[in-house]
């Protein structure tokens, strides 16, 4: 389980039961590197306009977190919200949230520094920052007692418990609700295959835009440096994202031996292919 951490003015879940982030940006980098059953510890600022006094400095709570975004708005009602969660044009400041699907208090309040071994980063402000397993272990042993959370989160609460623990990496199992989710299950889809550059290394996924994913896929690549990035080698369009999640699971299970991390490959082109060509195998391939 990873542990991350950020802070803020206060911890009421049953009011505010959302991790928020007032860019989305931020909040699908906690998506990217954490999984079902991860948790994110909430430290108080030393504020003193804005956090109780008992509060300030200390470790508060702590949760574990849906994996659809939502609106603030939508799981916390106005009249929770103060002055200081609204801007000047009375939006909320933070509109995008993580549901918590389940929530503990530190009813100890340890001080942040001495629970942790060190201060928090700037960063942990507007973001989610990853602790390291020495802090980690550190906050396993902190005494927390379980709080209720409010009926609204259920709905993804439901769907986390639905979702496997701690596996390796697949990727993201596409899933239907009636409330907002990132991807739509019905929707269009792609599987796809990306080379590096003119390398035998590949990167199989699926996706709902091509074009944006191998932008979002060459952010991290230093191509300025390395003369090299992601470009597409193959797609098989599928009806839904169900369809091109499960045809990626297969060119994956079948390019099992040649996997390196996470859903990269590194192979012949003519073993790329087979691989390719055994996953888009299926009764309902267009």
């Amino acid at each position: 389980m990873k542990l991350f951490a950020t802070r803020v003015w206060g911890f009421d879940p049953w009011n505010w039961p959302v991790v928020v982030f007032g860019r989305k940006g931020d909040l699908n980098s906690l998506l990217k590197r954490s999984l079902p059953g991860d948790r994110i510890i909430f430290a108080a600022t030393l504020d003193q306009e804005r956090v109780e006094a008992q509060n300030r400095g200390r470790l508060l709570g702590m949760a574990e977190f849906g994996r659809q975004i939502a609106r603030t708005e939508k799981l916390v009602r106005r009249d929770h919200m103060s002055l200081n969660d609204l801007d000047e044009t009375g939006q909320v400041r933070w509109p995008f949230a993580l549901p918590m699907t389940n929530a503990w208090r530190f009813p100890d309040l340890p001080n942040t520094v001495e629970a942790l071994g060190h201060q928090l980063p700037y960063n942990a402000t507007s973001q989610a920052v990853l602790l390291d397993d020495r802090a980690s272990r550190a906050v396993g042993q902190l005494r927390t007692e379980p709080v209720d959370l409010p009926q609204v989160v259920e709905p993804y609460r439901a769907l986390v418990n639905a979702l496997p623990r701690r596996k390796p990496t697949t990727g993201p199992t596409p899933t239907s609700a009636t409330f907002f989710v990132e991807r739509i299950a019905e929707q269009r889809a792609f599987t796809y295959c990306f080379q590096f550059g003119k390398r035998d290394l590949w990167k199989i996924g699926h996706t709902g835009d091509v074009k944006t994913r191998l932008q979002d896929v060459n952010t991290h690549v230093p191509s300025e440096a390395l003369g090299e990035n992601w470009h597409v080698f193959l797609t098989h369009r599928w009806e839904s994202s169900i369809d091109a999640h499960a045809m990626e699971q297969r060119v994956l299970k079948a390019l099992d031996r040649f996997r390196t991390e996470g859903e990269r490959v590194r192979c012949s082109q003519k073993e790329l292919k087979h691989g390719w060509q055994a996953g888009a195998l299926s009764p309902s391939s267009p």
